[in-house]
């Protein structure tokens, strides 16, 4: 039995950090805090904290509307930022210093503009308007122009989107959280319903890495984790503070940072709790609770703020600290300890009530991988290891009209469970026609004696990695589904 690894794993793999396909030399991490006093938003490097430049944003007579959430490209070179007038407008950031893009700006869209959230590959801006009755936008990146939209039937607080293209809009008005989807079969791509709906409502949403699960983050304190395939509820905690606000989910899905405050007074704090990535449930107990300051007050009347959807924490690149907007400042905070470390202060013309923030770092290289058909145990439908038994583990690699195995290099082949060790190598290997197709394949052994003892596979493993690279340096990976019978020997 074979079954090829999906490219939502892949990517979830190469974005995680748990596969290795190339090196990517290092560059600075972008990050972006949008502010409602100031109208403005404020460029930083996240690597640094040094202040890039500030940038206006065009105020507008009689209400101003709300600076609100923001986003940085994944290739860094523009950031989005919501203004509640119906606009999105774009800054250059590889302009020095940052300034307005040429171009269409800002995009008008068909609601208010307060959440935003861009996809994973660049292509697509979402927003939603933040407490109105409002349709959700789909606005084309390229052309900045909206060209698309769909209406819940009521009004649309927070949005994200899963690496599959799945967008999770909530909506605390009707106690709901949709799951949309981007049809780009026809001309034009278009939002449209799943038909998946679950009855919860939420002050922010927030999809896992692999795109399994989401995170709902409620005003009333409660977490509640779901599944995205049919939006049922999994399971449900609750943050220390009054309030929840909003929170980000680690890239390798297993922690979840939630900002609360207190709604009488200034004060706040991150709780985190750990995500199995199996079952979707949270820990007991939170793994770390630390105080931040509460939400920046509204400008005007001086109350605190819980806005819909907007994005007020954010992790840096490799997710040793997190940032919070705080009133004259950005609170830098170590991710592991809840220690403060540093501030980015009011000394800079656009930071006094700090809203959305973003950090981004920079994308890795595009990289041409092969996939390849990979079956463990050719033959057998049941793929059973058994971790206590002795000698080989036998696979292969199907070739095809399109790949010939014999481009692969056999000193390049790494086996084992991508969630454990790099693997290990292959023992033997030899060219025959495998499944009887007539096109020659690489059947291969691995030594199960050395993956047990060198952590490439364990008894909680449900897949098996096979990685390497062509004779002329192209990356493959293929994989397919064990089932591990026996406990490895102590």
């Amino acid at each position: 039995m074979c079954k090829r690894i999906s490219a939502r794993v892949v990517m979830t793999l190469i974005i995680s950090g748990l596969l290795f396909v190339a090196e990517t030399s290092h560059a600075a991490s972008i990050g972006l805090v949008a502010d409602n006093a100031y109208k403005g938003v404020t460029v930083f490097d996240a690597d640094s904290n040094e202040i890039l430049g500030s940038v206006p944003i065009p105020r507008e007579s009689p209400y101003p509307g709300i600076t609100g959430d923001c986003v940085v490209a994944p290739d860094q070179q523009y950031g989005y930022v919501s203004d509640f007038q119906f606009r999105v407008w774009v800054i250059d950031l590889q302009a020095n210093p940052p300034q307005m893009a040429s171009g269409i700006n800002p995009i008008p869209i068909g609601n208010n503009a307060e959440d935003l959230v861009m996809s994973p590959d660049g292509k697509f801006l979402i927003a939603c308007d933040g407490g109105y009755d409002q349709p959700v936008v789909l606005v084309d990146v390229s052309s900045r122009e909206q060209i698309s939209q769909y209406d819940l039937g009521g009004s649309c607080n927070a949005v994200d989107i899963c690496p599959d293209g799945s967008i999770l809009a909530a909506s605390a008005e009707l106690g709901q959280i949709h799951r949309l989807e981007i049809d780009e079969s026809g001309f034009v791509p278009t939002l449209v319903h799943s038909g998946y709906i679950l009855n919860y409502g939420a002050n922010n949403v927030y999809c896992s890495p692999d795109g399994q699960f989401g995170v709902a983050v409620r005003v009333s304190g409660e977490v509640i984790t779901f599944s995205t395939a049919d939006m049922l509820p999994i399971d449900a905690a609750y943050v220390v503070g009054e309030a929840g606000m909003s929170g980000q989910i680690s890239r390798d899905g297993t922690k979840v940072f939630v900002r609360s405050v207190n709604l009488g007074n200034l004060t706040g704090y991150v709780t985190v709790y750990d995500l199995d990535l199996t079952t979707g449930l949270l820990s007991n107990e939170p793994s770390l609770i630390f105080p931040v300051g509460g939400a920046p007050p509204n400008v005007s009347s001086g109350n605190i703020y819980v806005y819909f959807g907007i994005d007020q924490l954010a992790l840096n690149t490799d997710e040793s600290l997190v940032y919070i907007p705080e009133r004259d400042r950005i609170s830098i905070y170590d991710a592991s300890t809840g220690n403060s470390v540093d501030e980015i202060g009011n000394d800079y013309l656009y930071i006094h009530t700090a809203t959305g923030i973003s950090i981004q770092g920079q994308a890795p290289a595009q990289v041409d991988i092969i996939d390849v058909l990979v079956d463990v145990k050719p033959g057998s439908d049941t793929n059973s290891v058994n971790l206590r038994g002795k000698g080989r583990l036998s696979l292969s690699i199907f070739g095809s009209e399109l790949f010939g195995v014999s481009q692969v290099d056999s000193t390049s082949i790494r086996v084992g469970d991508p969630f454990l060790s790099a693997g290990v190598g292959i023992v033997k290997m030899s060219l025959e026609d495998v499944n009887g197709d007539g096109i020659e394949d690489l059947l291969m052994m691995v030594d199960l004696g050395e993956m047990v003892e060198s952590h490439a596979l364990d008894s909680a493993s449900t897949m098996i990695l096979v990685t390497g690279i062509t004779t002329d340096d192209i990356p493959i990976l293929g994989g397919d589904v064990v089932r591990i019978v026996g406990k490895p020997p102590k």
